[in-house]
């Protein structure tokens, strides 16, 4: 094999091992980014559900208080 057919091949080989880690690193990162986006879906939805239970019991307070007048 000629060296500029050895060379060529050595420069691609390093070209798609260079890709290749890239798109190592690009599926990394998003599977980084999939599990923050889940962690804070779940903490607004506790979050959310603390301010329903909260505005339940403020309407219930003022259906009470409305009562004793």
């Amino acid at each position: 094999i000629p060296v500029d057919e050895r060379q060529s091949a050595a420069e691609l080989d390093a070209i798609l091992q260079h890709h290749h880690n890239l798109q190592e690193k690009l599926a990394d990162d998003m599977l980084n980014l999939a599990r923050n986006l889940k962690n804070n879906t779940l903490a607004a939805q506790n979050i959310i559900k603390q301010d329903n239970q909260v505005s339940s019991f403020s309407r219930y307070l003022a259906v009470v208080n409305l009562v004793s007048y």
